[in-house]
């Protein structure tokens, strides 16, 4: 699997936003934070009159990418003191066998690259962001809690919904 770069945010949650639309999002600006900042649970969805947005709430964590051509999994780090062992567990899981603690539906009209990123930043702003691409298709977003040896984990996988 590839991983990206390593993100953070100010203290609010991230967003995943569709490339040809990140500069219709305006962070705090306008009320797109905010609403961002109303999921309440791991992960939410907005919509927006360009079309949805992922959030990704809970806690303010170090996130990156993991893909490969069959699977897209966005992993935020509890907990864990050395990157070689959050990547290993992260990459090397069998997903299967670790508990759902959430799941969501939702729907990428079309293939295309998306970006995650600070809610708080406006059009432009996105200093710190991960780009990546997805299929267009229903999807369900699993999350899942991984626990190992000193490393805690909150991963997001992509599976794709037939």
């Amino acid at each position: 699997m590839n991983v990206s770069s390593w993100i953070e945010t100010d203290g609010g949650p991230l967003v995943l936003v569709p490339e040809k639309h990140v500069r219709s999002w305006g962070g705090t600006e306008n009320q797109d934070y905010d609403d961002a900042c109303e999921v309440g649970s791991y992960t939410g969805l907005l919509d927006r009159p360009w079309g949805q947005v992922l959030v990704f709430g809970d806690e303010n964590l170090p996130t990156t990418v993991l893909q490969s051509p069959d699977e897209t999994r966005i992993v935020r780090w509890v907990y864990g003191d050395e990157e070689p062992a959050v990547i290993s567990l992260a990459s090397s899981s069998d997903l299967d066998s670790d508990e759902i603690v959430e799941s969501l539906d939702f729907e990428i009209l079309e293939d295309q690259n998306v970006v995650l990123f600070d809610s708080a930043a406006s059009a432009g702003e996105q200093t710190e962001k991960i780009r990546l691409w997805l299929r267009g298709g229903r999807y369900k977003l699993m999350t899942r809690i991984l626990k190992g040896k000193a490393v805690k984990l909150l991963i997001h996988v992509f599976v794709t919904n037939t």
